[in-house]
Protein backbone atom coordinates (compact mmCIF):
# COMPACT_ATOMS: atom_id res chain seq x y z
CA UNK A 1 0.00 0.00 0.00
CA UNK A 2 1.22 3.41 -0.78
CA UNK A 3 1.07 6.67 0.34
CA UNK A 4 -0.99 9.07 -1.80
CA UNK A 5 -0.23 12.21 0.40
CA UNK A 6 3.40 12.38 -0.89
CA UNK A 7 1.84 12.09 -4.54
CA UNK A 8 -0.04 15.27 -4.13
CA UNK A 9 3.37 16.81 -2.34
CA UNK A 10 5.68 16.59 -4.40
CA UNK A 11 3.22 17.98 -7.30
CA UNK A 12 2.88 14.89 -9.09
CA UNK A 13 -0.52 15.01 -9.41
CA UNK A 14 -3.02 17.59 -8.30
CA UNK A 15 -5.66 17.63 -5.26
CA UNK A 16 -8.66 16.81 -7.85
CA UNK A 17 -7.03 13.62 -9.51
CA UNK A 18 -6.48 12.80 -5.85
CA UNK A 19 -9.63 12.40 -4.48
CA UNK A 20 -11.31 11.05 -8.03
CA UNK A 21 -8.40 8.15 -7.38
CA UNK A 22 -9.97 7.79 -3.55
CA UNK A 23 -13.19 7.91 -4.95
CA UNK A 24 -12.48 4.66 -6.85
CA UNK A 25 -10.63 3.25 -4.64
CA UNK A 26 -12.38 3.10 -1.70
CA UNK A 27 -16.22 2.02 -3.87
CA UNK A 28 -14.16 -0.73 -5.87
CA UNK A 29 -13.04 -1.80 -2.13
CA UNK A 30 -16.82 -1.43 -0.96
CA UNK A 31 -17.94 -3.65 -3.87
CA UNK A 32 -15.49 -6.35 -3.76
CA UNK A 33 -16.56 -6.55 0.01
CA UNK A 34 -20.45 -7.08 -1.30
CA UNK A 35 -18.75 -10.30 -3.42
CA UNK A 36 -16.78 -11.73 -0.54
CA UNK A 37 -20.36 -12.32 1.16
CA UNK A 38 -21.72 -14.41 -1.08
CA UNK A 39 -20.88 -18.30 -1.68
CA UNK A 40 -21.79 -17.94 -5.64
CA UNK A 41 -18.72 -15.50 -6.38
CA UNK A 42 -15.90 -18.29 -6.07
CA UNK A 43 -16.32 -19.03 -8.96
CA UNK A 44 -14.68 -16.03 -10.23
CA UNK A 45 -10.83 -15.45 -10.01
CA UNK A 46 -10.00 -12.23 -7.42
CA UNK A 47 -8.48 -10.68 -10.60
CA UNK A 48 -11.88 -10.64 -12.16
CA UNK A 49 -13.67 -9.18 -8.95
CA UNK A 50 -11.36 -6.57 -8.70
CA UNK A 51 -11.83 -5.83 -12.09
CA UNK A 52 -15.65 -6.01 -11.81
CA UNK A 53 -15.50 -3.65 -9.03
CA UNK A 54 -13.62 -1.72 -10.68
CA UNK A 55 -15.36 -1.02 -14.02
CA UNK A 56 -19.10 -0.83 -11.40
CA UNK A 57 -17.14 2.09 -9.70
CA UNK A 58 -16.53 3.80 -12.92
CA UNK A 59 -20.13 3.39 -13.93
CA UNK A 60 -21.51 4.58 -10.31
CA UNK A 61 -19.60 7.52 -10.38
CA UNK A 62 -19.95 8.03 -14.37
CA UNK A 63 -16.92 8.40 -15.50
CA UNK A 64 -16.16 7.75 -19.19
CA UNK A 65 -15.19 5.64 -20.40
CA UNK A 66 -16.16 3.28 -18.20
CA UNK A 67 -13.35 0.88 -18.98
CA UNK A 68 -10.52 1.96 -21.22
CA UNK A 69 -7.86 0.01 -23.40
CA UNK A 70 -5.58 0.52 -20.83
CA UNK A 71 -7.57 -1.12 -17.49
CA UNK A 72 -8.45 -3.78 -20.55
CA UNK A 73 -4.78 -4.20 -21.28
CA UNK A 74 -3.60 -4.09 -17.78
CA UNK A 75 -6.69 -6.44 -16.65
CA UNK A 76 -6.86 -9.19 -19.55
CA UNK A 77 -10.97 -8.61 -19.19
CA UNK A 78 -13.18 -6.80 -22.05
CA UNK A 79 -16.12 -4.60 -20.49
CA UNK A 80 -17.99 -7.78 -22.08
CA UNK A 81 -16.40 -9.80 -19.47
CA UNK A 82 -17.13 -7.98 -16.44
CA UNK A 83 -20.89 -6.96 -17.32
CA UNK A 84 -22.31 -10.12 -17.10
CA UNK A 85 -20.51 -11.07 -14.14
CA UNK A 86 -23.29 -12.11 -10.97
CA UNK A 87 -23.76 -9.55 -9.17
CA UNK A 88 -24.60 -9.55 -5.15
CA UNK A 89 -28.25 -8.96 -6.00
CA UNK A 90 -28.47 -12.40 -8.03
CA UNK A 91 -28.92 -10.72 -11.76
CA UNK A 92 -27.00 -11.38 -14.47
CA UNK A 93 -24.71 -8.12 -13.95
CA UNK A 94 -22.56 -6.62 -11.45
CA UNK A 95 -22.88 -3.59 -13.14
Amino acid sequence: HYDRSILYQTGLIDKFVLLIILQLEMLSFFFVELCLTEYCMVEYRPSHLAAAALYTAHLTLNRIPSWSTTLRHHSGYTEMHLRYTKSYENTNTLA
